[in-house]
């Protein structure tokens, strides 16, 4: 109701048939307790997972190309927008 600030609000009973469709929609979509849910989440977060570790991967074998090229480890740093920890983790696990 305090977000009905509409030139003309809306009335009572449309917000309440707006809210319980909205609810029931999430509740037949959105169960936590499904398998379907489980599976749909695992596979998001396998997905994410994947993702991200290829962006790492990347970030590595640059940091290794132009380390290689004679940059220094702030500079690399500076240049992948990451931080000098994450540069020199990167340089010490390739050796």
């Amino acid at each position: 109701m305090r977000m009905n600030v509409f030139n003309e609000p809306l009335p009572h009973s449309e917000i309440k048939g707006i809210a319980k469709s909205v609810a029931n929609w999430t509740w037949k979509h959105m169960r936590h307790d499904t398998e379907a849910f489980k599976k749909r989440q695992s596979a998001r977060g396998k997905l994410s997972g994947k993702a991200r570790l290829s962006k790492a991967n990347n970030l590595k074998t640059s940091a290794i190309v132009l380390r290689e090229q004679g940059n220094s480890i702030t500079a690399i740093a500076q240049a992948l927008q990451v931080s000098v920890r994450s540069v020199n983790s990167w340089l010490n696990s390739s050796k």
